[in-house]
């Protein structure tokens, strides 16, 4: 019998998928499948363009966009498309 409530178990496997995820590249373009309001999935591009300790900043639609590593790292890997390693633009 483990001596860690539940919750903790949970926060710990969280954080082991986390640190498995594939550290995000500058310059590369992330293909993410979208689902667009008629049911039909679009594919969209994010050009990842800096990087700090916690946030990633990418572009959507021209515009700079920044949001948690964690999340778009989590993004990518339920709705990434894989390719030959990302476009480098």
């Amino acid at each position: 019998m483990s001596k860690f409530k539940s919750s903790t178990h949970a926060q710990i496997d969280q954080t082991i998928k986390e640190l498995l995820r594939p550290p995000l590249e500058v310059g590369r373009t992330y293909k993410i499948r979208g689902c667009g309001i008629d049911g039909k999935s679009a594919v969209v591009k994010r050009t990842v363009i800096d990087l700090d300790k916690t946030h990633v900043t990418y572009l959507k639609h021209g515009e700079p966009k920044k949001c948690q590593i964690t999340t778009f790292q989590r993004i990518y890997a339920e709705h990434g498309i894989q390719d030959d390693g990302g476009e480098q633009e």
